[in-house]
Parts: C-alpha cells; structure tokens; sequence
C-alpha cells in the first residue's frame, strides 16, 4: 500500500467474542462498547460506519445504542437510497448496516472513522462451501479474511485521506494469526489497545 500507515491504524479493543446464541448481556456490552467508539468521533462531529455483517445485528444496535438519533440504516432493498442519504447528511452521523463492506466508497469526511462490529465468518452450512472445504480446508478463512480486507478499504481511498478502523469481536484474537491471509500493509496497520481512550487525539496529525 503507498496509504502512510499512520492514516489508516486499525485498533483492536477487547470487547466480546460474537458468536451465535450469545446471552443478551454480552450483547449489551458489544453496543457500550460501540457507544463508546462513536462518541468519541460524534463529539467531533464525525462520520462514520458500523459494519455489522447481518440485519440481526443491526437490529440489536439500533434497539439499544444511545446514538440511534444519528443511526442511518438500510434493508435489504434501499442500501443506495440510505447511502447517498448518509453521505448528504452533515455530521454526527453514523451508517450502521450489513450491506456496504463492498461496492461503496466513503472518502474524506464521507466516513473518518468505522467498526467492524463482528467478523465476517461464511455460512458453514452451506452445500458449495462444504464442497469448497473438502479441496482447500482453509478456504472459509481465506474468505473471511478478503471480506475484512474489503471492509477496512472503505474509508481510505487516497494516500492524503485519512480514517480509523475498530475490531469489537475478539475472535480476532486468534484470527489475525492466520498471518499468511492478510497482506503486510494490513498487518502493519493492526494494533491491540486496551480500551477507547476518551482523551485520544482523534483526528492525525498529518491530516
């Protein structure tokens, strides 16, 4: 990537590790901690996305976040009317949808901060996957790892742009070490850090 590495950091905070039939109050704690990101950039009067790779996790945010007054979200038909709306809007606003991973380009101010809000695992019950995995067992990671790669391009889209991407689902933790997935500049860019820093300098210094 020719993108400054200082432009485009990726911090991972320990949150929850999503998975499905998880109890309520792990969910709670997975939007606080959401809560807690966005606030740090609506103060700022900042953009940004919430990618929460299925509508059930939408639902769940929308339901409890205490940011829903400047929530836009989409359904399964109207991703290009919500998107063209979040981009006209001023900020503070945040996109919180399953459906902009790929496809939709947020540069600049369109979009200065996002969370990956889960990882973007495949189906496993699928009838093609299972035959997929019988000649390349590695092949759902492969593609869990392309999705989040889709995902972290979405808010960094020249080398003068600049954008902050969160990981609140700790399956990363053991995903990242799959470390033949991920490209270099990627892997640069990562980080752990302990919690969301409320006195963090948000905005880069190169910006």
């Amino acid at each position: 990537s020719t993108f400054p590495v200082e432009r485009r950091p990726i911090f991972w905070v320990p949150t929850v590790s999503m998975r499905h039939g998880m109890p309520e109050d792990e969910l709670r704690t997975w939007v606080v901690r959401i809560d807690q990101i966005i606030s740090q950039y609506a103060r700022h009067g900042l953009k940004g996305i919430v990618h929460t790779v299925s509508y059930e996790n939408q639902r769940f945010i929308l339901a409890n976040s205490r940011f829903r007054n400047i929530m836009h979200f989409n359904t399964s038909g109207n991703t290009k009317d919500v998107v063209k709306s979040f981009r006209a809007s001023p900020g503070p606003a945040v996109l919180v949808s399953p459906s902009v991973g790929t496809g939709f380009d947020f540069p600049f101010d369109a979009a200065r901060f996002q969370i990956i809000a889960k990882l973007p695992f495949r189906d496993m019950r699928s009838n093609i996957l299972k035959m997929q995995l019988q000649q390349d067992p590695d092949y759902s990671n492969y593609l869990t790892a392309q999705d989040i790669l889709q995902m972290y391009g979405r808010i960094n889209r020249d080398p003068e742009d600049f954008g902050h991407t969160w990981i609140v689902d700790d399956n990363i933790r053991w995903f990242i070490k799959k470390r033949e997935l991920f490209p270099q500049y990627f892997l640069d860019a990562y980080q752990e850090v302990g919690g969301v820093n409320p006195e963090m300098e948000l905005l880069l210094s190169a910006a």
